[in-house]
């Protein structure tokens, strides 16, 4: 019964499948030994040290948000801000950007002039 073909078989499909197949050399499994904990040197604890302080740093930069809204002028829009207050003070800044659509508040205004270092003087500028 081993030997006689199945109808629809090829001989070469018989002939490898009536060879006895020898079982695989297993290999033993080799005993893991536990390694002492050793004491880190000085040196890497040091480095190990600073790779965390820069990894938090970075994390910080990217993931951190402070409490409270958004700053809403930021970039570029802030620096035309600025060029605005220097060429024209507070109240010619803010008419010129009311003509640009960009409603923006006086204290706000003295906030980017103060950040920005330009002295504002009272009073209306002498001709």
């Amino acid at each position: 019964m081993e030997n006689e073909a199945v109808v629809g078989e090829s001989v070469a499909e018989v002939a490898v499948a009536a060879e006895p197949v020898a079982p695989a050399a297993e290999k033993p499994a080799k005993a893991k030994k536990a390694k002492p904990a050793k004491a880190k040197p000085a040196k890497a604890k040091a480095k190990a040290k600073v790779k965390a302080k820069k990894a938090k740093k970075a994390a910080a930069k990217v993931a951190k948000k402070g409490p409270g809204r958004p700053a809403v002028f930021t970039g570029n829009v802030k620096k035309h801000i600025v060029t605005l207050i220097r060429k024209h003070g507070l109240t010619g800044a803010r008419a010129e950007l009311k003509k640009e659509k960009v409603s923006i508040s006086m204290p706000t205004l003295g906030k980017f002039a103060a950040e920005a270092g330009i002295e504002l003087r009272r009073g209306r500028p002498a001709a």
